[in-house]
């Protein structure tokens, strides 16, 4: 949870019960979702699958001489738990994940391990 910034008039009493109320808040939806959360987990990985078109489209831009790289902010799980999804990761040129990383988008440092593990130059990327 980013903090909260002072604004005009509030002092640091009023920020950390700003806080407080906002993290009981979370702790109470989190026990009255339970059930949901616990449901998504379980399915997670029968929401994520691979397009049709996926494969063709990563051969094409590298036939047509683009390099193809993966900046994903894929957590370890679900990474495991959806490799059937990812199978088109063996087309690309390379791929940086945050779990393995330690970082995640849209921080610019996960952007700079890409650009430096693969000698890439920015100016020359579309992400």
């Amino acid at each position: 949870m980013r903090p909260f910034t002072l604004m005009p008039g509030m002092n640091q009493t009023a920020v950390f019960w700003m806080q407080r109320s906002s993290l009981l808040y979370l702790s109470k939806m989190r026990r009255n979702m339970k059930k949901e959360i616990r449901l998504f987990w379980e399915n997670v990985a029968r929401a994520i699958c691979q397009y049709d078109y996926s494969r063709a489209w990563i051969r094409e831009l590298k036939q047509k001489g683009y390099h193809v790289y993966i900046l994903s902010n894929y957590g370890k799980w679900t990474y495991e738990h959806t490799a059937e999804a990812l199978s088109f990761l063996s087309d690309v040129d390379g791929q940086v994940f945050s779990f393995e990383v330690h970082q995640i988008k849209p921080e610019p440092e996960i952007y700079r391990t890409l650009l430096d593990k693969f000698n890439l130059v920015a100016d020359e990327c579309v992400f």
